[in-house]
């Protein structure tokens, strides 16, 4: 069984366009999160359910569902199909995974933490700053670069396996990824469209 296709032959992926459809969700949580930061590093720390509800968000829906879709279906058919996990693309991909999980992580305890609360809302900020900042452009990354050599590299039999695979987790995240995009929906109500 042939996983790679020959190099230049596109093969479009349905797994694709969910991720990238995830993009835009995630996209716009990182909206909200950017409204809360630049409120933050002024001292003024958002309301602690908004922050905390949105760091569920991003841990739940783009690193629980999301990233483990990609590290666990799209990067190993990339691999199969030749592209290495070490000193490439999906090398970056990963490491910037995980500098999000110790962000997202450091943007909690930063909520969490006894003291003053401008201190706290100055460590929420400055973290969820560079956080927001990170992904923006991992997702750019991805979209441009990362999935155009996944289309050009996984041949026509992995990507009608990887689709499949793909169709079975979105099918399981059914009604937790429906809440959480409501969630959302709020969230951006409350932050992004009432400064717009």
């Amino acid at each position: 069984m042939c996983l790679g296709g020959p190099v230049g032959q596109e093969v479009v992926l349905e797994a694709i366009r969910i991720l990238r459809e995830e993009h835009d969700v995630i996209l716009r949580a990182l909206d909200i999160l950017s409204v809360m930061a630049f409120a933050a590093d002024r001292g003024e720390l958002p309301r602690h359910q908004d922050a905390t509800e949105l760091l569920d968000f991003i841990r739940v829906y783009s690193d629980g569902a999301h990233h483990q879709k990609e590290e666990g279906m799209l990067f190993p058919a990339m691999e199969r199909a030749g592209l290495p996990r070490t000193g490439g693309p999906l090398a970056v991909m990963l490491a910037e995974h995980e500098e999000g999980r110790d962000l997202v992580s450091r943007a909690a305890a930063a909520l969490a933490a006894p003291g003053l609360p401008a201190d706290a809302a100055r460590a929420f900020g400055h973290t969820a700053g560079e956080f927001v900042g990170l992904m923006r452009h991992h997702i750019i990354k991805e979209n441009q670069v990362l999935f155009v050599i996944a289309e050009k590299r996984i041949g026509a039999e992995a990507a009608a396996e990887l689709d499949a695979a793909f169709a079975g987790a979105v099918a399981r995240e059914g009604k937790v990824r429906r809440l959480h995009v409501t969630n959302l929906e709020a969230l951006e109500a409350r932050y992004v469209k009432a400064v717009a």
